[in-house]
């Protein structure tokens, strides 16, 4: 194998595994959500607040800011995604009530929506060629597979942990820090050019080639996220 190629298989694994340890840091608060209740820090519709402060947050950074990464770099909006994503679970350290639940979960809303955009299109980048199906599967199961042990893990630590508020947290910010450390060493798959502002005009296109697909696709995600709900 040359170091070229090496290269790029290092770099396609640690963009995945950064990719996924966005998304375990964004579940590790979900198993916390009934401490919170039960503790009286906030209430059944104050939570459903916070749901939707995450899901707005993602949205609309993925219509603002999804294709930013092809014109500023992988790397700028990869970095961004890790050090939104570290605020967040600081300020999640320390839930009193529910604002600092909204700006931690807006946050990493934030930091999510940035993940689905520049870490896919990374992984995807550094994909390697053979075999053909990794690099499309590693980047659609990631944020589900992410959300699974997220929230396994946060619950167990909860359970069993030493501080059951915090543990998961910490755990979190150390594994986003050593894949912010890491990411500075993946190869930039993107060269800089113009169009960055014009590229913050939402636009929503679908291309060609899957327009027949989506018609299929739209029924399945529709019963899927309908019965996990």
């Amino acid at each position: 194998m040359t170091t070229t190629k090496a290269s790029s298989v290092r770099g396609f694994v640690f963009t995945a595994v950064t990719f996924v340890s966005v998304f375990i840091a964004g579940a590790s608060i979900l198993p916390l959500y009934d401490v919170y209740r039960r503790d009286g820090n906030v209430t059944d519709s104050q939570l459903s607040l916070v749901s939707v402060a995450y899901f707005v947050a993602a949205v609309a950074t993925l219509l603002v800011l999804g294709r930013l990464s092809s014109y500023i770099g992988r790397r700028p909006v990869t970095l961004a995604a890790l050090i939104l994503a570290i605020a967040g679970c600081v300020i999640l350290l320390d839930v009193r009530s529910v604002a600092p639940l909204i700006i931690g979960r807006a946050l990493i809303g934030i930091a999510t929506g940035l993940a689905s955009s520049a870490l896919v299109a990374w992984v995807a980048d550094l994909a390697p060629a053979q075999p053909a199906w990794l690099g499309p599967t590693i980047a659609s199961t990631t944020p589900m597979a992410g959300f699974a042990i997220g929230a396994l893990g946060a619950g167990l630590l909860a359970t069993f942990g030493p501080a059951p508020r915090q543990f998961s947290f910490i755990i979190s910010i150390g594994l986003l820090i050593v894949c912010l450390v890491g990411v500075l060493t993946v190869r930039e798959s993107v060269t800089r050019n113009r169009g960055a502002r014009a590229s913050l005009r939402p636009r929503l296109v679908v291309p060609q080639g899957v327009r027949r697909l989506m018609p299929l696709a739209f029924t399945l995600y529709l019963a899927t996220w309908a019965f996990g709900g």
